[in-house]
This record gives structure tokens, C-alpha cells and sequence, in this order.
């Protein structure tokens, strides 16, 4: 006879199998769509003569990157979780990549504004600035709040590890 636990593991690993496949989808529909738009995108740079479409389209590539990125790292981590292997030896490696994940995202971000509009557009103003480095350091906080709770994964881990050499 199944365990009810089996069944309720199985169920949470086809949730998040079928929301990894839509997430597969939804990156290739991204690129399909890229590469379709792509002479119309170069078309308009250089109708444009302004590098800040350049800048605008290169800045929003590495940020689609970089949250693939993170959703592949975070769809490893769910499914080891609802495998019910919360103490898996990768996770900190998981969580420390997903932590790395978010930084390149809020620095991709913040260097894709910064050049647009500070470099490009002149907007110098000293308030300006404080709300792009506000962005900035909103993403590292939560870079850092992850990098914490991989940390206490990997304690975890230790911890587990002592005690099953004492039993």
C-alpha cells in the first residue's frame, strides 16, 4: 500500500515539474521571440543613432539570463524540498548560486539604468541617483538574505551529519 506522504511528494514534485516546463516554455518563447525581432531591433539602432536602445536591449538580454538563472536554481532547490531531502549536501551550493543569481540580476539592472539615464541622458540629480542605488541595494540585501539562510543550510547539514555519526 502507498504512504499518503508518497502521494502528497509526488503530487508537489509534478507541481513543480510542470511549473519548471512552463517556466522552459516561457524562456523559449522569450528567445523565439528575440531572434524573430532581432533585424528590426538592429534596424532601429541604427535608425536610432543612440546607443541607448543598444544599452536598453543588451541590459534586458543579461537580465532574462539572469533570472533563468535564478529560476533554475530555484526550481532545484523546491524539488530536492519536496523530496523531502531539506538537508541535501547541494542546496548550499544551490542557495549560494541563487544568491549570485540575484546579485547579477540587481547589478545588471542598476548598470543598465545607471548608463541610460546618468551617462547617457545626463539625469544628475542627487535624488535620481539615491533611488537607483536605492534599487541596487534592495537586490543585495536579498542576495544577502540568501546567502544567510544557505549558511544555515550548510550548519544544518553539519549538524545532521554529526548526529547520524553518533547514532
Amino acid at each position: 500500500m502507498i504512504k499518503k506522504e508518497t502521494i502528497e511528494n509526488l503530487s508537489t514534485f509534478r507541481i513543480v515539474k510542470i511549473n519548471f516546463l512552463l517556466v522552459w516554455a516561457l524562456f523559449l518563447y522569450g528567445l523565439v521571440r528575440f531572434s524573430i525581432s532581432l533585424p528590426y531591433i538592429i534596424r532601429e539602432i541604427h535608425k536610432d543613432k543612440t546607443p541607448t536602445s543598444l544599452i536598453g536591449y543588451i541590459g534586458n538580454g543579461l537580465n532574462k539570463i539572469a533570472v533563468f538563472y535564478i529560476l533554475v536554481y530555484l526550481y532545484l532547490i523546491i524539488r530536492s524540498l519536496s523530496r523531502g531531502n531539506a538537508f541535501h549536501p547541494r542546496n548550499p551550493s544551490r542557495l549560494r548560486k541563487l544568491a549570485l543569481g540575484i546579485f547579477a540580476f540587481g547589478v545588471a539592472t542598476f548598470l543598465q539604468q545607471f548608463i541610460i539615464d546618468i551617462v547617457i541622458m545626463r539625469m544628475t540629480s542627487l535624488w535620481y541617483v539615491i533611488n537607483k542605488l536605492g534599487y541596487l541595494l534592495w537586490w543585495i540585501f536579498i542576495g544577502a538574505v540568501v546567502l544567510m539562510i544557505a549558511e544555515a543550510f550548510a550548519k544544518g547539514i553539519q549538524l545532521q551529519h554529526d548526529q547520524d555519526l553518533t547514532v
